[in-house]
C-alpha cells in the first residue's frame, strides 16, 4: 500500500491549497472599502476582523445588487467558519452561495466541495462523499485546454482555474476517504484522475 499512501500524502497537501479561500480576482468583482480590509484580515489570519468586513461588505454589494460581491463574500464568509470549527455556521453560508453561484457560473461545483468539505470536518463522511460527487457531475464535461486559437480572457481563466481546483479538490477527498475505508481501487482511481489534471495544467 505504500505506492497508494504516497500518492495519498502528495494529494492531501494539494487538497489543502485548493481547500484554501479562493483569490478574489478570481471573482468578476471589485473590492469595497470593507472588501480591502477583510482580505488583509483574512491573510493575517484574524478571522473575527475579516468575519466582520466580509458581512459589511456583503451589505453593500446587495444594496448594489453585485451578486458576484455577494457570492464572493458568502463564500469567504463560509470558510472562515469552517476554519473556526463553526460547521453550522458555515453550512449556511455556503447554501447560500450555491444557489448563486449557479445562476452566475452555470455551477456551484467549487461550492460543493466547500459542503463536502464542512461534513468531512464535521465527521459525515457519507454527505462528504455526496457533495463531491455532485463536484465531479457537475463538471463531467469539463476539459482544461492546453492549447488555444486566442489567448484567453480573465473570465475563462478564473473559470478554468475554479473549476479545476474544485476537480483536484473533490477527487484528492474521495481518494482520501475511499484509502481510510480500505477501498484501494477507488482511491487510485481518485487520486490518479487528479494526478491527470495537474499534469495537464503543467504542459500550459
Amino acid at each position: 500500500m505504500r505506492p497508494i499512501l504516497w500518492l495519498l500524502v502528495t494529494f492531501l497537501t494539494l487538497s489543502l491549497l485548493c481547500a484554501c479561500a479562493t483569490a478574489y480576482r478570481q471573482y468578476d468583482v471589485e473590492l469595497t472599502r470593507e472588501g480591502v480590509l477583510a482580505e488583509k484580515h483574512l491573510s493575517e489570519g484574524n478571522y473575527e476582523a475579516a468575519l466582520e468586513m466580509y458581512a459589511k461588505a456583503r451589505k453593500t454589494y446587495a444594496a448594489e445588487s453585485n451578486d458576484e460581491g455577494v457570492l464572493f463574500c458568502l463564500e469567504r464568509m463560509g470558510w472562515i467558519c469552517r476554519e473556526n470549527g463553526q460547521y453550522g455556521e458555515a453550512l449556511e453560508f455556503f447554501r447560500l452561495a450555491h444557489p448563486l453561484g449557479l445562476r452566475l457560473n452555470g455551477d456551484s461545483a467549487e461550492i460543493d466541495a466547500d459542503l463536502g468539505d464542512v461534513y468531512l470536518f464535521s465527521g459525515d463522511s457519507e454527505k462528504a462523499s455526496e457533495h463531491y460527487h455532485r463536484t465531479l457531475h457537475e463538471l463531467k464535461d469539463f476539459v482544461f485546454k492546453t492549447a488555444y486559437s486566442r489567448p484567453p480572457g480573465s473570465r475563462e481563466i478564473a473559470s478554468m482555474v475554479r473549476k479545476s481546483k474544485a476537480i483536484i479538490h473533490a477527487r484528492t477527498n474521495l481518494g482520501t476517504l475511499h484509502y481510510f475505508a480500505r477501498e484501494y481501487e477507488k482511491s487510485i482511481e481518485h487520486l490518479k484522475a487528479a494526478e491527470e489534471l495537474i499534469e495537464r495544467i503543467q504542459k500550459v
